[in-house]
């Protein structure tokens, strides 16, 4: 078609291939140039193709063009290995006849018959046998002398069990799969080693929430679409409303409102809402007047907090809207005319009492952390997935313009009209030892001791498809024809070959509409019921039919699902522990993530869960975006300084300043504030510090790949009693601004500071005595990432400096410098090992009310972590 066709041109014109591409575009020139095709020909002589069942007429015809040299003489040198029964990918447009038609394409074929397995126990494969020979287009039925009949040929496999349970119901089903296998796990077997198979993944996604109930960690890894996620779907429509408020659009606002306020998180009450509706027809007024001037405190708060909201979408940067949609709010401290320091989260109220959204409370709570973790992070993951999305959209062009709400909802409109989901691939679906829920066509090539086949039904298995109502022409065959019963069995025979010892199918009697359900055919027939092997799927399983009995009741079926309707929840992929695991892999601590653990006056472990483990998203800030600018302006001055040999020009420095600043996303006012604030500070800078700058000085080192590991078992980590936590050596990393090589073959550590300028370390108040200390903690970090690391282990750190970009009231600009006392620096080691193992064990105590929310409750709490109290 023309827009396949402006589709290949638009990538070739930027030197872009797909997958199609690789093997259309070889065809089309070995095809066209003669030279190039005898040249491959005579370099490649010997052809193997692995999994050749699974081969379409694309690569085949590569085969017979690299295979039909005239010096083969029709007897080229190729080997194909490949299994006829294993043959599942036609919906891929996998071509069945390139194997069965192999010895008729190539003359003079020898047949390498290999019937020993070393997968499955024996009692398996007879039964995975006796399914598949009943299908009709087979190699065994095509060759005559070939003999497919599987032997069992691994000694170390010992016999395990096949067990075919017949339930009531699919939910009686899915119960009893969940409670065995909870039963397998807590007698040893590892969640790793079994695996859930289903033709479809409707039943994988019916089972979640029994499993979950069941508390078994599970590997769900079917790609979510976020559109479809209930709480992104909410925000959308929020957002839509919002710019109908900002286009002053009241009709299509009246749409949309009475959705909104049904969204849970408002927690309104059922007749809160008729009233407004009430009210809004009674007085011919909107629902948004309405509420504005309704006799509800809450109403009208919401109203006004969406009409704010409706105001600032014109101008507001979008990662600031969705903040304040999202209910996620950063506090901004007033310490004198012209400072703003971030203090921090609040939960629930923003400042002067300004209501905040509650979607954030309501959905990422600490009761559904401790209670309904599945949710929680299966929730976060979508969020972030979300506005990941929404930061990269339009490229790099959308660091030069501020997206605002607009951008949002066409992001959203051109997905949806085209199509096009936006996947989750969660990091949290890469368990490292859970129970593995697949599809069929996913297991292909996987192996485990332990399978449960799911919902071994006529319908399920072996039921026809849909068809479409209007076909291609007999003259255009490009597509695969419908699933014939040999495509349905091969995939039974894949689900089956997939256990080593244990097998399990299950099935029901009634399907959810009432009506009979039929057994699959694959597995039995009236003719067949004395069959040995047959025999083999009743063996009764001692005690469970009384276990199943005493655990399952209806109210334990209402109990399963409740949480599963009440939160929206999509298939979810594992327990807490597997989940945050998966997170940890290749972890390493940097003293950000380390102040945040220990700073109880801001959160402490649950602060750092949600902020540096579980990354909830968040817009930068005002202050972090200037900070960010300044940063890198110091940093290029150094480049230039270290790769040109020049000091740059005072106009030239504060220009790489502006600029570093309208990459960031600021509104306009903010923009012009902190240009401001930057160019008088950088100014000052310039006048008194550049000169300090050298060309010896390391600039922007990272240590993340510089092998920093502090050995924790000399510290003795202390340990609760009762507690069994693994012991870790704790990987660090982080980046120090400037390293200065001074006499006696040390470094001093630099690190530039944009907040107020302080000449002590002794803080006016508590909000500065806290942020002192852990200025202080930086620098003995610092010396630590230095003296451990690969490159400058031979370099001792005696001393660390802050360097304060903007000048005191007098107008010098400061420096702050710490002699780094042994003792300090010593315990500084301690924490971090006690805190990077609580880390990696998961064990985040819960602080809350715990200690006060100062620098005495903070080393207060250090004190109980290194005595082990906590």
């Amino acid at each position: 078609s023309s827009i396949y066709r402006q589709y290949r041109e638009t990538m070739h014109a930027r030197s872009m291939f797909d997958f199609d591409d690789m093997i259309l575009d070889f065809i089309a020139a070995i095809e066209a140039h003669p030279r190039l095709r005898h040249d491959l020909q005579e370099q490649f002589q010997y052809v193997l193709v692995d999994e050749f069942q699974d081969t379409n007429n694309a690569q085949m015809r590569v085969i017979r063009l690299i295979a039909d040299a005239p010096v083969f003489e029709g007897k080229p040198n190729i080997m194909v290995v490949g299994d006829d029964d294993q043959a599942v990918y036609k919906f891929q447009g996998a071509e069945l006849s390139n194997i069965l038609n192999f010895r008729t394409s190539f003359t003079d074929v020898a047949v390498v018959n290999m019937t020993s397995n070393y997968r499955s126990t024996q009692d398996i494969l007879d039964i995975a046998t006796h399914v598949i020979r009943k299908g009709e287009h087979r190699l065994e039925n095509l060759i005559p002398q070939l003999e497919k009949t599987l032997v069992a040929s691994n000694p170390e496999i010992k016999n395990g069990s096949i067990i075919h349970k017949v339930f009531d119901t699919s939910l009686h089903e899915l119960h009893y799969v969940s409670r065995r296998i909870r039963r397998l796990i807590e007698s040893g077997v590892s969640p790793n080693d079994i695996a859930v198979i289903s033709s479809k993944h409707r039943q994988l996604e019916a089972l979640v929430p029994y499993m979950k109930g069941a508390g078994v960690p599970i590997k769900y890894e079917r790609e979510q679409n976020v559109f479809l996620e209930p709480h992104i779907a909410q925000l959308i429509l929020l957002g839509r409303f919002i710019n109908s408020v900002a286009a002053k659009n009241q009709e299509e606002a009246d749409e949309y409102l009475p959705r909104i306020l049904a969204f849970p998180f408002w927690q309104l009450k059922r007749s809160s809402i008729w009233r407004i509706s009430k009210d809004a027809y009674a007085n011919r007024k909107s629902w948004l007047e309405t509420m504005m001037e309704s006799e509800d405190l809450r109403v009208r708060s919401i109203a006004d907090f969406l009409v704010g909201l409706g105001e600032s979408a014109p101008d507001e940067p979008l990662e600031s809207l969705l903040d304040r949609m999202i209910g996620v709010h950063v506090q901004l401290v007033q310490e004198n005319e012209d400072e703003e320091i971030e203090a921090g989260l609040l939960a629930s109220h923003g400042p002067d009492g300004e209501f905040l959204s509650p979607f954030k409370s309501y959905y990422f709570n600490k009761d559904r952390f401790d209670h309904a973790r599945a949710e929680y992070l299966s929730f976060l993951s979508s969020l972030r997935v979300f506005v990941k999305a929404l930061r990269e959209y339009k490229g790099k062009s959308a660091a030069l313009e501020n997206l605002k709400l607009q951008d949002m909802i066409d992001f959203v409109d051109i997905h949806q009209k085209n199509g096009v989901a936006l996947n989750d691939q969660s990091p949290f679906a890469n368990s490292t030892n859970a129970v593995h829920l697949l599809s069929a066509h996913k297991s292909k090539g996987l192996e485990f001791d332990t399978v449960f086949v799911l919902s071994c039904t006529d319908e399920i298995w072996a039921g026809r498809g849909g068809s479409k109502k209007i076909s291609l022409p007999a003259n255009m065959p490009i597509e695969p024809a419908g699933e014939s019963d040999d495509d349905k069995l091969r995939l039974f025979y894949v689900a089956l070959t997939r256990a080593k010892k244990n097998l399990y199918m299950t099935s029901y009697k009634v399907k959810d509409d009432g009506k009979e359900s039929l057994t699959l055919r694959f597995l039995t027939s009236d003719a067949e019921l004395h069959d040995e092997v047959l025999k083999k799927l009743y063996a009764p399983e001692q005690g469970d039919e009384e276990t199943f009995k005493e655990t399952y009741t209806p109210e334990t079926h209402e109990l399963l699902t409740a949480s599963w309707v009440l939160y929206h929840t999509p298939p979810f992929f594992g327990e807490e522990h597997a989940l945050l695991k998966s997170v940890l892999e290749n972890y390493q601590l940097s003293v950000t993530h380390l102040n945040n653990f220990l700073n109880v006056a801001k959160g402490g472990p649950q602060l750092f869960l949600e902020q540096n483990l579980l990354r909830f998203p968040q817009a930068k800030s005002p202050s972090g975006s200037y900070g960010t600018a300044v940063h890198k302006t110091l940093e290029k001055a150094g480049i230039c300084i270290r790769a040109e040999g020049r000091k740059p020009e005072k106009s030239e420095f504060i220009g790489w300043f502006n600029a570093y600043l309208a990459h960031e996303r600021l509104s306009k006012s903010d923009l012009k504030l902190f240009g401001d604030r930057g160019q008088d500070a950088l100014s000052a800078f310039y006048d008194q510090k550049i000169d300090s700058l050298s060309a010896d000085d390391l600039l922007e080192v990272n240590f993340k790949n510089q092998g920093v590991i502090l050995s924790c078992a000399q510290y003795g980590q202390p340990k609760k009693t009762g507690e069994s936590h693994e012991s870790y050596d704790a990987h660090l990393a982080g980046k120090i601004d400037r390293m200065v090589k001074v006499p006696g073959g040390e470094y001093e550590v630099h690190d530039y500071k944009t907040g107020k300028a302080k000449q002590e370390w002794a803080g006016k108040d508590e909000y500065e005595k806290i942020k002192l200390y852990e200025y202080s903690r930086q620098l003995m970090f610092y010396k630590i990432l230095v003296e451990h690391s690969r490159d400058y282990a031979s370099n001792r750190v005696g001393y660390g400096v802050l360097d304060f970009v903007e000048p005191l009231k007098n107008g010098t600009v400061a420096s702050l410098r710490l002699d780094i006392e042994k003792e300090l620096c010593e315990r500084t080691k301690r924490l971090v090992c006690i805190v990077f193992n609580k880390i990696m064990n998961l064990d985040f105590p819960d602080v809350a009310g715990r200690y006060d929310p100062t620098l005495e409750g903070i080393k207060q709490f250090e004190d109980d972590l290194l005595e082990g109290k906590i």
